[in-house]
Formats: structure tokens, sequence, C-alpha cells
């Protein structure tokens, strides 16, 4: 097999991993309705500036955050992370 085919191949495989819209729906479907089991109630965020989704964990009781998964401290990591590699690979310096 050629390496431009062995690529291909591989290629095909990797998009075949790739869950589809409707089953990552499914899934965080799933999540939110087992979290009710437990008293708890899902949020979920698209943070821009890290390029990454963090879940809300929060008490419905209490109407409290619980947890948040990342952690802040994670997702703002990520994005000072995101603003170095913009400015070191920024070509207009």
């Amino acid at each position: 097999m050629s390496l431009d085919k062995a690529g291909a191949n591989a290629s095909h495989a990797e998009r075949n991993l790739m869950p589809s819209e409707e089953e990552i729906l499914g899934a965080l479907r799933k999540a939110e309705e087992t979290a009710k089991v437990f008293g708890r109630d899902l949020k979920f965020q698209y943070r821009k500036e890290a390029d990454i989704y963090q879940v809300e964990v929060i008490d419905r009781r209490e109407d409290k955050v619980v947890r948040k998964i990342p952690p802040d401290e994670i997702v703002k990591l990520i994005e000072n992370i995101n603003k170095l590699l913009g400015i070191l690979f920024d070509d207009r310096f």
C-alpha cells in the first residue's frame, strides 16, 4: 500500500471516530437526565477565548453552582496560553 493510500485510509478512519451532532446531543440529554436524578442541573457554556466548553453543575434546591468542569482556573490558563501563542506567532511583528 502506498503512503498516499495509507494516509487517505487514516483520514477516513479518523472521520468515523468523530461522533455525529445527533450522538452528541443524545449524550448531553442523557447526562442532563442523570444529573436531575441527583437533584442537579447541568449548564453547558462555550468559552470562546479558551475554545472550550465548560459545564456548570448546579444544585437545584439551593440554585447554587456546585462544580465547574473544567474549573475556572484551568479555563483561564488555557485562555492565557492561547493569548501567548497568538503573540508569539503573530506575523505583524
